[in-house]
């Protein structure tokens, strides 16, 4: 029996090593409401503080494509999936919940003719529906945060997706957008049509890998396994 435990418990820690070669990238944004763009909901106002994390699963990343922006320069790399139907890839996450299609992208610069370095990620879902009968409807929200253009600091280090920084305003020029947009028509009247879009000053900006709950939960139970193993080898 107790080598069945000890077996078992390898494992779990033999599997933590394959999947966390797949990492999360979690990055964090605080920052502050500089411009109401349109509140059909009222929601946001200016000055308000708004915060949170979006969350970059690097083994769900779409191909890397460079020479996307500044004519392929080196360092440069974007990862992105096209909207449309069929392209949630679960690739960015934490803002709005997922959708049959979205547009998550993730864009990295480094050292830019010695100006600096840019990093931009975001989150875009969108779901529609009609009926063709005059009854359709929708939603589309996104939440883009990053540097507005390279600046002269050196945070990003060549163009992989695991990136560990953290920035604040007093170090570079750093922006935010969010956009929610609802509407629903039934016999071609609406029900309603709300949109809501702002732009925010962000006053930090950090990323940083964090462990999957999966191969939290592995490398818990190969631990407790072996700490059994060990209690009954003492009794």
């Amino acid at each position: 029996m107790k080598t069945v435990i000890q077996s078992l418990s390898l494992f779990a820690l033999l599997s933590v090593s394959t999947i966390t070669q797949a990492k999360i990238i979690e990055v964090k944004y605080q920052g502050v409401v500089d411009n109401v763009i349109a509140s059909n909901t009222g929601n946001y106002n200016l000055g308000d503080l708004i915060s949170g994390s979006l969350f970059i699963n690097t083994n769900k990343a779409p191909g890397e494509y460079y020479g996307v922006f500044g004519g392929g320069a080196p360092g440069e790399a974007f990862y992105g999936n096209d909207l449309g139907l069929g392209k949630d890839s679960g690739f960015v996450t934490g803002f709005a919940p997922s959708s049959p299609s979205s547009w998550d992208f993730v864009y990295l610069l480094d050292d830019h003719g010695g100006i600096g370095d840019d990093f931009q990620v975001g989150d875009d879902e969108y779901e529609d529906y009609d009926d063709g009968n005059g009854n359709f409807g929708g939603e589309h929200s996104y939440l883009y945060v990053g540097l507005l253009d390279p600046v002269g600091i050196d945070f990003i280090n060549g163009s992989s997706l695991e990136q560990v920084f953290s920035l604040t305003n007093a170090q570079a020029t750093m922006i935010g957008y969010l956009g929610k947009d609802s509407w629903k028509y039934i016999n071609n009247v609406e029900v309603y049509d709300d949109f809501d879009e702002i732009t925010f000053s962000l006053t930090s900006l950090s990323a940083a890998v964090v462990p999957e709950p999966g191969s939290i939960a592995l490398l818990g139970l190969g631990l407790a396994g072996l700490l059994a193993s060990r209690r009954r080898n003492k009794v």
